[in-house]
C-alpha cells in the first residue's frame, strides 16, 4: 500500500549537476522511521533504461546523491523503501525533465 512520500520537488535538472534527492516518509498518516531500513531510488530515463541508486539513511528518512547524464529529456524517479521490520514501500513514480544545459 503506497502512502504519502515527501521529495525534494519537480525542477529542470541539467547535464552534470549534482542533485541530492532526499525522503521523510510516512506510512499509514504517521512518519516512518527506516532506520535500520533500506532506502533505492530507481531512475528511469527516456530509453526505459533503469538505474538504481542506494541511499543513506538519515534521521529516520534516506538521501543520495546523483551526477545528472546524459540523454536529456522526460524522466522518471521512485523510491523503493524498506524499514527495519522488512515492511516495503514503492512510492509512484515522479516525472521530472534533465536537459542539456540551463535556460
Amino acid at each position: 500500500m503506497n502512502e504519502t512520500f515527501a521529495t525534494t520537488g519537480l525542477e529542470a535538472m541539467t547535464v552534470g549537476s549534482t542533485k541530492i534527492f532526499q525522503v521523510q516518509p510516512w506510512l499509514n498518516g504517521l512518519p516512518w522511521d527506516l532506520t535500520g531500513g533500506s532506502a533505492r531510488l530507481v531512475l528511469s530515463d527516456p530509453d526505459g533504461i533503469n538505474t538504481t541508486l542506494t541511499a543513506s539513511i538519515v534521521n529516520g528518512g534516506a538521501q543520495v546523491s546523483w551526477t545528472v547524464p546524459l540523454p536529456a529529456g522526460s524522466w522518471l524517479r521512485a523510491w523503493d523503501l524498506t524499514d527495519a521490520s522488512g515492511r516495503r514501500q514503492i512510492s509512484l513514480p515522479i516525472a521530472f525533465t534533465v536537459v542539456s544545459s540551463p535556460k
